[in-house]
């Protein structure tokens, strides 16, 4: 259905969050992570080894993924994105009537999620050994997008981001800007990884990942450690909100993306890229470095990204809480983004700040301690920062409903 807006007011409208969905180290759905956010202490540190892979179950996620899903061969990356979108589109109130009515949109940000990620079909074919095709198959014909919207019969557009780790909030950001420009109706926006063997070594062939756990920020941190897990939003603008009487829980006020241009995998020395990014999100948003009131980190617990991107925000966000949640969730890659936004939407609706779990003694180099317990916490507003490989840096920033109507 197209709703005849000018061009101008399209742009000028909001663009309201109106469902989440989650599957994560934090829990089955969003309310799981709720509660995993709230009360969980050290014990749930993930950690992930070699030994974890061996094994057909996922390192993170003790669950039952083969339930209620459709018929068919589906790739991992599919049944993740399926369970979180169904949970989004169910608190979003998205009938079957209005997936006819309007035109819905895809934007999935994933790094993996389209490629042939089966190791023993890449040792078969290298071995020159092949018989089964299957992950051929599934490569070619399970493409997320694709999946999902011949899945829920979605009618907009749809499209895939591979920008490293800031696929998830390039995202949710994207679909945002194809709101404002009237490209469809609704847009279900966020992101989806796995756990691979060849992206685990990948990430251990650069000397990444940390033996046990993710220290953000601490002066001891080791690396990352990797998780895997699915994050998505519904977002529709004020229009659609109302004919369709949605209960808005945020406004998506301002995104921004910026590059490095400087090495392949080392972000910056001074940030360059994080700071257009997020100056980019301010000047969206119609705010200054100093209205913010809440920072969502990247954090990843690498030597590099943690150097860099806290000494940015501690010296533009030191005036508010600063929070990382790999701890948590492992560093979901693509998903990343996605899943930290919905933790921000969660933090300004509940009023609270989770602890960053690992961080332990404060770097003198960074000068940065996040927020190491649960607390009570008003905030009208968050910042979430991703930075990638190849340079690439985005930001979102997300307002409380109470300041968006």
């Amino acid at each position: 259905m197209t709703h005849k807006v000018s061009l101008t007011k399209k742009y000028l409208m909001k663009q309201f969050i109106t469902g989440l969905g989650q599957i994560s180290h934090l829990g089955q759905n969003v309310k799981m992570a709720l509660e995993t956010l709230r009360t969980s202490g050290p014990d749930k540190l993930l950690s992930l080894s070699p030994e974890h892979l061996e094994s057909e179950a996922s390192p993170d996620m003790e669950m039952d993924l083969s339930q209620d899903l459709p018929k068919g061969d589906h790739i991992r990356a599919n049944i993740l994105s399926i369970l979180a979108i169904e949970e989004a589109i169910a608190q979003a109130g998205l009938t079957s009537e209005d997936i006819s009515k309007y035109r819905i949109g895809v934007c999935v940000g994933s790094t993996s999620a389209c490629t042939i990620s089966y190791p023993p079909f890449g040792f078969a074919l290298h071995r020159g050994t092949l018989e089964d095709t299957t992950p051929f198959k599934n490569y070619f014909f399970n493409s997320p997008c694709n999946t999902i919207m011949d899945h829920f019969k979605f009618k907009g557009p749809s499209l895939m981001i591979n920008n490293a780790c800031t696929s998830g909030t390039d995202a949710i950001g994207l679909g945002k800007l194809w709101l404002a420009q009237g490209k469809c109706d609704i847009v279900i926006a966020g992101g989806v990884d796995c756990i691979f063997e060849n992206i685990y070594f990948g990430f251990r062939s650069l000397k990444l990942t940390a033996p046990k756990h993710t220290k953000p920020f601490d002066q001891s941190r080791e690396g990352l450690v990797l998780g895997e897990g699915a994050g998505y939003v519904v977002l529709e603008n004020e229009v659609i909100a109302a004919e369709r009487k949605s209960k808005p829980l945020a406004i998506v006020a301002g995104y921004g993306l910026g590059t490095d241009s400087h090495h392949p995998t080392t972000p910056h020395p001074e940030a360059r890229g994080l700071n257009i990014a997020i100056n980019h999100a301010l000047k969206m948003s119609s705010l200054t470095h100093s209205d913010i009131e809440l920072v969502n980190a990247h954090a990843t617990g690498t030597e590099a990204n943690d150097l860099v991107e806290g000494r940015f925000l501690k010296k533009h966000f030191d005036h508010c809480p600063i929070f990382a949640t790999k701890g948590y969730t492992g560093h979901t890659l693509g998903a990343a983004g996605a899943i930290e936004v919905i933790i921000g939407v969660l933090c300004l609706r509940e009023e609270f700040v989770p602890s960053s779990l690992g961080h332990e003694n404060c770097d003198p180099e960074i000068g940065l301690s996040p927020n190491l317990e649960f607390k009570n916490h008003q905030a009208r507003n968050f910042l979430s920062t991703s930075l990638g490989f190849g340079g690439s840096n985005a930001a979102i920033i997300i307002e409380n409903i109470e300041e968006c109507v």
